[in-house]
């Protein structure tokens, strides 16, 4: 795995632990936030989904260090979820604002996925 995919991985799985212990934990200013940025309200079965996607997700990840299949798995799930935010938010809630954190995610995902 080359230096690319190690950064993107690091990134990824920063974000991953971020968004599955908001979920866990079902921070308010965590849904509050995820209802600015697609307009959908987080109830309790969404929460745990997400949480769960972001642990299989980041799992994928961590495997993916030592088998680079693992890692584009990863890479790939990465890259569709920031798809289907950045999709929802440039059509309903927002255009162009506040968009830059789910293109580096969207970036690192497809980086991971190309270079593992």
């Amino acid at each position: 795995m080359n230096v690319v995919a190690w950064v993107a991985s690091i990134i990824l799985l920063l974000e991953l632990f971020l968004v599955a212990l908001s979920a866990l934990l079902g921070l308010e200013v965590w849904r509050q936030r995820m209802w600015e940025v697609t307009g959908w309200r987080v109830v309790e079965p969404v929460r745990w989904l997400i949480a769960g996607f972001a642990l299989v997700t980041g799992a994928l990840i961590v495997l993916g260090l030592g088998e680079p299949r693992y890692a584009v798995a990863g890479g790939v799930l990465c890259a569709a979820a920031s798809a289907v935010v950045l999709i929802r938010r440039m059509l309903v809630t927002a255009p162009g604002r506040g968009t830059g954190a789910y293109l580096t995610f969207l970036a690192c995902g497809v980086l991971l996925t190309v270079s593992a």
